[in-house]
């Protein structure tokens, strides 16, 4: 069924959607993002992308989105948990996380 959308699509999953779907729905609805609705950006990037607002839910539904450059979806995302995992992350899959250096995060991911 070439050129069927939406409702009408053999694959239409209704709001229960993954996340691909959901970003090829909005790309198709509303185009690839090219400007960053972060206030506090600097307007030097290349790249956009259509960010979930904290705390919703991935459905079929602009307003859940916005508009960010890469760098400001990035922040964005980065909650207190995810930066700890990553500092975890780190000491685990660095054969050089013995090291000295590495007391400062540990000390952040809560004593790893």
């Amino acid at each position: 069924m070439v050129g069927v959308k939406n409702e009408k699509a053999p694959n239409w999953k209704g709001e229960n959607v993954s996340v691909s779907t959901v970003h090829l729905w909005l790309a198709t609805n509303y185009g690839r993002p090219n400007l960053c609705e972060e206030g506090s950006c600097k307007k030097k990037s290349n790249t956009y992308d259509w960010a979930l607002k904290t705390g919703l839910e991935y459905s079929k539904n602009r307003e859940s989105f916005r508009r960010l450059c890469r760098s400001c979806h990035r922040k964005y995302d980065l909650t207190e948990e995810k930066k700890v995992q990553a500092i975890k992350n780190l000491i685990k899959h660095n054969p050089h996380a013995h090291e000295k250096s590495y007391d400062n995060y540990r000390k952040l991911a809560g004593g790893v």
